[in-house]
């Protein structure tokens, strides 16, 4: 990867956490397509268009998680984050005024859907440029990363519901266009890049030689390496079994929630904000835990089996024990939001970050497969059977996170013996 090598490694410890900060901003504008629901009525009013068209947005932002993260991935490893967050901010940028010229609905979820493209282009750069200023705690940075743009997404929701009333609507889309593709490119300019094998200078002093090396040579295989693990396989599975409950439910809670305690929307909008919290919140405490004591592949089980109990002692007393359910959903609300910490973190710290981008985008495609499965038990499953279903899932998922600690100790063995025979 091309990062600039000159700056000191003090002046970048001094600076990475306003580098977060300057990440969280990019990461809340960027993901302004979430907002999406807030469109929908305005455009079924004012343009007549169908909502069932509109909503498509959603389907084709999990399809083009893929190629945008190995777009982005690729821009990364090559030119660095800075030029991919001017390149991702100015595309962005452009494909949200696009859209607000859209004459249709297709068209609108055509150029709409090219936003969320370039949209992940972006979000790989900023998680491969967190996990390379923060080696010593990646995952707590990662967790803070993606908890406030969360945050500052939901924040973005008054301002662009405002925009709706006070403009024309297309106009008030071409105008979020300009202004946040301006901040993602400006944010380009103003952030740092660590230079390889970078180690803040508080954790040099205090690691051994052997320690240091663990963030100095961490992995950093090609894409034939990491297509000739096993481990990058059963990872797959174990993405798609391990988080399709928490999907389900990011994705269907309110329902569930009437299905099961019997209340309204309004109580069910109630428990999806209690889920949206805990989300915030499960990113920041399981990444600060990963670093601390599990790292990201045993954190991945331990989640998987908090979750199953979860789900298995609400099954036991009964879903219909509003107290009880109430905290439940906040438990598996800290584990969904565990997993978006999780996924790049375990991508970056097992199969390095040279090829960042192919790795995580092949694992938010494994997403889309489990947010699938999740949905499909939300959707058509009895709220007993939902619970029950999505226990058998999480303790599927703890059991394969448990082979792939066993297979990554065989395949690490295996490479170090090849080392030493090549030193000799």
């Amino acid at each position: 990867m091309k990062h600039s090598n000159q700056m000191t490694v003090s002046s970048i410890d001094k600076r990475r956490w306003i580098v977060l900060v300057l990440q969280m901003q990019v990461g809340s504008v960027t993901a302004y397509v979430y907002n999406l629901t807030i469109y929908i009525g305005p455009m079924n009013e004012k343009l007549g268009w169908d909502p069932s068209v509109v909503i498509l947005v959603w389907t084709v932002m999990m399809v083009v998680g893929l190629p945008g993260s190995l777009i982005g991935g690729k821009l990364n490893a090559k030119y660095g984050s800075k030029f991919a967050l001017k390149v991702g901010g100015i595309a962005f940028g452009a494909a949200v005024i696009l859209s607000a010229f859209s004459t249709s609905a297709i068209m609108f979820v055509i150029t709409d859907s090219i936003a969320c493209l370039c949209m992940y282009v972006v979000y790989v750069s900023q998680l491969a440029n967190v996990g390379a200023l923060f080696p010593d705690k990646s995952a707590f940075a990662t967790g803070l990363f993606i908890g406030a743009t969360s945050l500052g997404t939901a924040l973005l929701a008054p301002f662009i519901e405002w925009l709706t009333r006070t403009m024309d609507l297309m106009h008030g889309i071409a105008l979020q266009g300009i202004i946040y593709g301006a901040i993602v490119f400006i944010c380009g300019f103003l952030i740092v890049e660590a230079p390889e094998g970078y180690v803040p200078a508080n954790m040099e002093k205090k690691l051994d030689e052997e320690e240091k090396s663990k963030y100095i040579d961490r992995p950093d295989y090609t894409v034939v390496q990491i297509l000739r693990k096993p481990s990058f396989w059963l990872l797959i599975i174990g993405v798609v079994v391990g988080t399709a409950f928490c999907n389900g439910l990011s994705a269907n809670l309110s329902l569930v929630a009437q299905n099961a305690v019997g209340v309204g929307t309004t109580a069910g909008a109630l428990f999806f904000s209690a889920w949206q919290i805990s989300c915030g919140v499960g990113g920041i405490v399981v990444g600060f835990m990963s670093d601390k004591w599990f790292g990201p592949v045993k954190s991945f089980m331990l989640l998987c089996i908090v979750c199953a109990a979860a789900a298995l002692i609400l099954v036991a007393v009964g879903v219909d024990k509003y107290a009880l359910f109430l905290i439940i959903i906040i438990i598996l609300g800290l584990g969904a939001g565990a997993i978006l910490t999780l996924i790049p973190d375990t991508s970056m710290q097992v199969f390095g970050e040279r090829n960042f981008g192919f790795t995580y985008g092949i694992l938010v495609f494994a997403g889309a497969g489990a947010a699938l499965i999740g949905t499909q038990v939300t959707t058509r499953c009895t709220s007993v059977m939902t619970f029950t279903y999505g226990a058998i899932l999480c303790l599927a998922g703890a059991v394969t996170f448990f082979l792939i600690t066993m297979l990554l100790k065989k395949e690490s063995r295996k490479e170090e013996a090849v080392r030493v025979g090549a030193e000799k």
